[in-house]
C-alpha cells in the first residue's frame, strides 16, 4: 500500500508576527468551532485520495496550531484512525508558540500521539522578538520548554531565524548557546526574509530597521553551521540540523517528492503530478459547506517540469541528488538541465562527490537561485 503525508494547516493567530507572509486570521473562538467541522469535512471529500493509502506522517503547522485545544485534536486524529489506515503512522509534529504551552494539554496531546513537537522561539534576544512581532519572551521560551520535556516529548525542534535587524554574530553566538542549554533534537534555520506583504517589510522601506548584507549572512551561516556540527548536529537539509535519528520525517518526503494532501484553507497537495490549492477561509467554508473540495487552483504539470521540481527538491537535502537513482525512477535529465548543471559547476555552485551531485556552501548560500535557474 503507498504511502502518503497529511499537513493541516491551522490558520488562526492572536497577533500576526511582523515578519510573516503565511495566511492567518485573528483567532475567534465561534470560527474555530466551525472550522474543526469543516476540517473533518474536507478529510472525508478526499476519502478517493486517501482510500488505500497508508498514513506515514501528520503534520499541523500555521498559523498557530497549538491555539487549538486537545479536544480539537483529538477529534481530528480518531476520525483518521477510525476511517483510514493510521497503523503505521511515524511521526505527529505540532508547531508550537512558547505562550500557547500548559501542562494539562500537552500531557493529553502526547497521549493521543503527538510525538514531535516544532517550538517557534526564532531568538532568545528580547529587543529582537520585539522587532520580529513575537509574543513570546525568552523566560516563557524556558518555562514552555520545560513543560514539553516534564510531559514525555524526547523529539523537539526549535526554529531560529538568521539576519533579524538589529543582531549581530554575538547575539547570534548567544541565541546558540541558549539554545544548547535546551538539547533539542532538531533545529531549523530560516534567513529573515522581507515579503512586501508584511510589517518588517514597511518598516525597511521607512528606514526604521536595517537588513543584514550577503558578507554579514553568509558569516553567520557559517558560524551557525560549524557551532552545531561541533556540538554534534548533522546538517541534513540546506536548512536543518538534527541529532542522528531525529530528522524529520514528514519534510523529508516533500524533498524525496512523495505525495502528500493539505488540509484547511490556502494548503497545497501533491498527487501524481497534480499541484492542487485550497482557498482563503471564506472560500473554504463556502466549498464545504456544499461538500465540494474547496481547490481554487489545480496545477498539472508535465513530465520535464515535473522531473526538474523534484530534482530541485532533492537538492536541498545536504547529501544531494544520486543522478543515477534519480534517472532510474523519474527518467533521463534532459540536455538544457545537463548544461545548466555544468554552467553551475563552473560557477562553483555545485560539485558532483562521488555518486551525488550537491550543492557548495556557495550554493546554499544562494539556493533560491541555483533552483530558479534549474527550474
Amino acid at each position: 500500500m503507498k504511502g502518503i503525508s497529511l499537513y493541516f494547516h491551522i490558520p488562526f493567530c492572536i497577533k500576526k508576527c511582523n515578519y510573516c507572509s503565511f495566511y492567518s486570521v485573528k483567532y475567534n473562538e465561534q470560527i474555530k468551532q466551525k472550522f474543526i467541522n469543516c476540517l473533518i469535512k474536507e478529510i472525508s471529500v478526499n476519502q478517493d485520495l486517501l482510500s488505500n493509502r497508508k498514513i506515514n506522517t501528520i503534520y499541523f503547522g500555521g498559523g498557530t496550531p497549538s491555539l487549538l485545544d486537545e479536544n480539537d485534536f483529538n477529534l481530528i486524529l480518531e476520525f483518521l484512525n477510525k476511517n483510514f489506515n493510521t497503523e503505521e503512522i511515524k511521526e505527529i509534529t505540532l508547531e508550537v508558540n512558547p505562550e500557547t504551552v500548559t501542562l494539562e494539554k500537552f500531557k493529553s496531546l502526547i497521549n493521543i500521539g503527538v510525538n514531535r513537537i516544532s517550538v517557534g522561539v526564532q531568538t532568545f534576544k528580547e529587543d529582537s522578538l520585539k522587532i520580529l512581532g513575537r509574543t513570546h519572551n525568552k523566560k516563557k521560551i524556558f518555562d514552555s520548554y520545560k513543560i514539553l520535556r516534564e510531559v514525555g516529548f524526547n523529539n523537539i525542534n526549535i526554529d531560529l531565524i538568521l539576519g533579524i535587524p538589529n543582531e549581530n554574530l554575538k547575539d547570534l553566538e548567544e541565541t546558540l548557546k541558549n539554545t544548547l542549554l535546551l538539547n533539542p533534537e532538531h533545529i531549523s534555520l530560516y534567513s529573515l526574509e522581507y515579503h512586501e506583504d508584511t510589517r518588517i517589510y514597511f518598516n525597511l522601506m521607512k528606514g526604521e530597521i536595517k537588513s543584514w548584507n550577503k558578507i554579514k549572512e553568509k558569516r553567520g551561516y557559517l558560524m551557525i553551521k560549524n557551532f552545531l556540527e561541533s556540538n554534534g548536529y548533522i546538517q541534513y537539509e540546506i536548512s536543518n540540523f538534527a541529532k542522528k535519528g531525529f530528522e524529520s520525517i514528514h519534510n523529508l518526503n516533500y524533498w524525496n517528492g512523495g505525495e502528500y494532501l493539505g488540509f484547511g484553507p490556502k494548503s497545497f497537495s501533491f498527487i501524481k503530478n497534480f499541484y492542487l490549492k485550497n482557498g482563503d477561509l471564506f472560500f473554504y467554508f463556502k466549498s464545504l459547506s456544499f461538500n465540494k473540495k474547496p481547490y481554487t487552483k489545480v496545477y498539472c504539470i508535465n513530465e520535464e517540469k515535473l522531473k526538474n521540481l523534484l530534482f530541485v527538491l532533492s537538492l536541498r537535502k545536504i547529501e544531494g541528488v544520486n543522478l543515477k537513482k534519480f534517472e532510474d525512477k523519474f527518467g533521463k535529465i534532459n540536455e538544457i538541465t545537463y548544461k545548466r548543471l555544468l554552467n553551475l559547476e563552473k560557477s562553483g555552485l555545485i560539485k558532483k562527490y562521488k555518486e551525488n551531485i550537491r550543492l557548495t556552501t556557495e550554493g546554499i548560500l544562494i539556493s533560491n537561485e541555483v533552483f530558479s535557474n534549474l527550474i
